[in-house]
């Protein structure tokens, strides 16, 4: 802990799951017993600055299909990056309008186990050439465990991960 002194002006950051918190503040009293306790004055101002989740290239083929629309239907595709919270597809055809439910199947490997999951998604940007920004909506513990399995391995390792 960086060693501060009572009326000292410090900028404390704050990392949450969702972003950064930023503000300005005095220290007020630091306390030593029964533990180290630094009171702050009450911040004026507090910026937030949202984080994406972090990202892990990837190459796993994938089907596509929409919830929506039954003409869109086993498209193939490909996820090249992929987060906690989302993937980039690269399709060979289109797979929806921004806003569409769809789902994905494909097989995710986790350690020596794969297995064949379809994960419930929804599209929240487009590129030209057929490329997709998804949202996982998956509601099923079981699949989203493997999922974040699958991300926190290809994360750990930080290489582009096939499965075939």
């Amino acid at each position: 802990f960086p060693r501060v002194e009572c009326g000292q002006r410090v900028l404390v950051r704050i990392r949450l799951p969702s972003g950064v918190a930023l503000f300005p503040t005095t220290v007020l009293f630091i306390s030593e017993t029964p533990t180290l306790i630094v009171y702050l004055d009450y911040p004026r101002d507090i910026k937030f600055k949202r984080v994406r989740a972090a990202r892990v290239f990837v190459s796993l083929p994938v089907l596509a299909n929409s919830k929506i629309d039954d003409s869109i239907f086993g498209v193939a595709g490909k996820i090249v990056d992929v987060s906690t919270s989302g993937a980039r597809i690269e399709s060979s055809d289109r797979l929806g309008n921004i806003g569409d439910l769809i789902e994905i199947k494909g097989k995710f490997q986790v350690g020596n186990m794969v297995r064949m999951l379809t994960i419930n998604c929804i599209i929240r940007a487009e590129k030209a050439n057929k490329i997709y920004g998804v949202e996982f909506s998956e509601q099923n513990e079981d699949k989203l465990l493997v999922l974040l399995g699958f991300i926190y391995q290809a994360m750990a390792f930080n290489n582009a991960q096939a499965v075939v």
